[in-house]
């Protein structure tokens, strides 16, 4: 085994080990999220790529919404990592089949979207 380098993942509170379902339909965004107090990563389990649609940080600058100018879409592989650092504007918005996703977060990301 030849061991990696730190990836950088930083979390307020307690840190949560989590899984999400990516579920094929509308392909639609009609919402991005944020997190300015960690960081965020995203690894696909299984054999199918899924979308993710980012933005750069810009609340160091006072905004309060992203610039949807400066929004990309990406592709993911299977089992490919993405990590998104503080303030990374994001959605996990598209995938061909049902695709489910390893996320290290923190309770304190996690709690609004569970309860």
């Amino acid at each position: 085994m030849i061991e990696g380098g730190d990836l950088g993942f930083r979390y307020n509170g307690q840190a949560c080990l989590r899984t999400a379902q990516i579920l094929p339909g509308d392909p639609t965004v009609s919402w991005l999220e944020r997190h300015l107090l960690l960081t965020q990563l995203f690894v696909g389990l299984g054999t199918d790529e899924f979308l993710t649609v980012l933005a750069p940080p810009n609340h160091d600058s006072g905004a309060d919404l992203p610039d949807l100018s400066a929004v990309v879409d990406a592709l993911q592989g299977a089992g490919g990592p993405r990590e998104l650092h503080e303030g990374d504007v994001h959605k996990i918005s598209l995938a061909d089949r049902f695709v489910v996703r390893l996320r290290p977060s923190c309770l304190g990301a996690v709690t609004p979207l569970v309860n």
